[in-house]
């Protein structure tokens, strides 16, 4: 039985990134300390775009638990953080769902239409670029609070993601120009 890529990828890192984040709800914090712990930091570090989607998609209900009762509190809290995981886990499992499914439909034939190819590059490699100057500011901003060498650990996770989605997409782009520029030649 041959399993699928685009169910298996994303399951297996869904699986970890959970495993991780049980990990850090069972590891005692000292008191005094922010950031959570080593699973916590690694996770949002392998899982980045995920951790940054959880962020910016947990902006609304962050807003709306200050309109919550003092008696309702503790259930506006327990379900923004719900949500937050929620959309996580989407941000964890899409991108390796997509990774699959172009392993599996790679040598088939099938091709997506040049222009949204081309869309989705060009989004992914302006994301790309994005991790790049999120890491850069968290660099600098580090080296005001941090000092410069716990400040460049900052710049490292965001560094390598946007250095991967640059390379990767920008490399997809140029082939599938490439051969749009050779069939429009030919044809």
């Amino acid at each position: 039985m041959k399993y699928k890529l685009r169910y298996v990828l994303p399951a297996v890192n869904l699986v970890f990134a959970a495993l991780l984040l049980v990990i850090d709800d069972l590891t005692p914090m000292p008191s005094g300390t922010s950031g959570g712990s080593w699973a916590y930091q690694l996770c949002n570090l392998i899982n980045l775009p995920a951790s940054l989607l959880r962020n910016i998609g947990s902006l609304p209900f962050e807003y709306l638990t200050q309109f919550c009762s003092p008696a309702k509190i503790d259930a506006c809290y327990s379900a923004r953080y719900g949500i937050s995981l929620c959309i996580f886990s989407v941000g964890v499992g899409l991108p390796w769902y997509t990774v699959g499914y172009r392993l599996e439909t790679k040598g088939n034939g099938r091709s997506p239409n040049f222009f949204i190819r081309v869309i989705v590059d060009l989004a992914l490699i302006s994301l790309g670029v994005l991790f790049g100057l999120i890491g850069i500011a968290n660099a600098i901003y580090g080296q005001i609070s941090l000092g410069a060498n716990k400040a460049s650990l900052l710049l490292l996770p965001y560094g390598a993601w946007s250095v991967a989605t640059i390379l990767a997409y920008g490399r997809d782009l140029i082939r599938c120009l490439a051969n749009w520029r050779s069939r429009r030649r030919s044809g």
